[in-house]
């Protein structure tokens, strides 16, 4: 029978507003843990009565820890409970990942989640919306520099349901080798990468769409909230709210002041064109 007194290591994290208490029984996985969203070990380990806690019986971070699985691949060791409830651990059975815990009664239908990267300035978020390989990481890490915002996600944005309030989600920031979707991919902390991190979060403020194409030149364009609301449901993601409870949160959102990024799919050079419209646009908007 597993026992709490069986997992003799424990460090709290904030995530998306929430506390969750990690146990665990090897340094090496709280490491990866720290390491994987950002955290400098001289941050404070316990913040009070966390939201939920999991129970992690592995040395190592595996990928289904914080990627989705399907059915028939499984993940191990990993247990929870909700609160200080420890007399109830349950196996995370879920095919959602524990890290974050999203089908845990502290997180589950609160947040939706959009296939975005985000960075932020004076409590204004700016979203960059695109499908896998469209070059969300590049626009965002490249444009957290040259404007000197604060970092909130490269790859998925995380939004408190029913508000535009987006969390600050830093993880491990996967960079391609190549314009090959499919080509391996560099590890780096978001810390390494980004002058500051958002540790909290910011509003809405603009929302930019990327459209990698083969045709179509390099260009910024204004569109409407149709077009926006589309969009927004093809890049919504499932984190414990099902699209139907996002659905409000989504229409809200295509309400703020949204845009059209078009630049040659695979062309390194056509989307740092395309990040200096969008630079230029911001600089615009700061003036």
């Amino acid at each position: 029978m597993l026992k709490e007194s069986d997992f003799p290591l424990s460090i709290q994290i904030k995530i998306l507003g929430r506390i969750v208490q990690i146990n665990a029984i090897y340094k090496s996985l709280i490491q990866d843990i720290l390491d994987f969203f950002s955290i400098n070990e001289n941050e404070p380990k316990f913040w009070g009565t966390p939201d939920v806690q999991l129970f992690i019986n592995s040395k190592h971070m595996s990928r289904y820890m914080f990627r989705s699985r399907m059915k028939n691949q499984f993940l191990e060791h990993v247990y929870f409970c909700d609160g200080l409830d420890t007399k109830n651990l349950k196996k995370w059975e879920f095919l959602t990942p524990p890290l974050p815990p999203f089908e845990s009664s502290g997180f589950k239908n609160q947040l939706i989640a959009i296939h975005a990267g985000a960075i932020s300035d004076q409590n204004k978020a700016i979203l960059f919306v695109g499908d896998r390989g469209s070059g969300k990481t590049t626009l965002t890490i490249s444009l957290a520099n040259k404007l000197h915002y604060e970092y909130l996600t490269d790859e998925t944005v995380v939004i408190q349901r029913h508000t535009d309030y987006v969390y600050s989600f830093p993880r491990l920031v996967l960079t391609r080798t190549s314009a090959n979707i499919e080509s391996v991919k560099n590890k780096y902390r978001a810390d390494k990468l980004v002058p500051k991190i958002n540790k909290t979060g910011a509003q809405v403020s603009q929302i930019y769409f990327l459209n990698p194409t083969s045709s179509q030149p390099v260009g910024i364009f204004k569109i409407t909230s149709l077009e926006a609301i589309l969009k927004l449901f093809e890049s919504y993601r499932y984190i414990g709210t099902s699209i139907e409870n996002s659905s409000s949160t989504l229409i809200n959102l295509s309400e703020k002041e949204c845009f059209r990024v078009s630049y040659t799919a695979g062309d390194f050079t056509s989307l740092k064109n395309a990040e200096s419209l969008i630079y230029k646009n911001l600089i615009r908007e700061q003036q």
